[in-house]
């Protein structure tokens, strides 16, 4: 008796279910598309001069080359104290008016 009383309710809640796992499936196989896709793009890089390359490592290297001073001997921060003055002016406040409660 208690099951054909909420059968209408395990049916809702068991197709729910399977509405969830094939959206869960969807999402797996898109990701994996994706996937495939990125990496036959990365696999048909060529570049198109061997200048380039030549260009590219010299940029690298030289990157490097000022990290690397950078990291060795840091600059020296020269700080200056410097003092401010401003001036606040307090705002006036309005007189506070009593209304009348009804």
């Amino acid at each position: 008796m208690e099951i054909k009383k909420h059968g209408q309710k395990i049916f809702v809640f068991g197709v729910n279910l399977l509405i969830v796992a094939l959206i869960i499936c969807g999402i797996k196989d898109r990701d994996k598309n994706k996937i495939v896709f990125q990496d036959k793009s990365e696999e048909n890089i060529v570049p198109v001069n061997a200048d380039i390359l030549e260009l590219q490592n010299e940029i690298a290297t030289d990157r490097e080359n000022k990290l690397r001073d950078l990291n060795t001997s840091p600059k020296d921060i020269k700080q200056e104290n410097i003092t401010t003055t401003t001036k606040t002016v307090a705002p006036v406040s309005a007189p506070t008016r009593k209304t009348k409660t009804s």
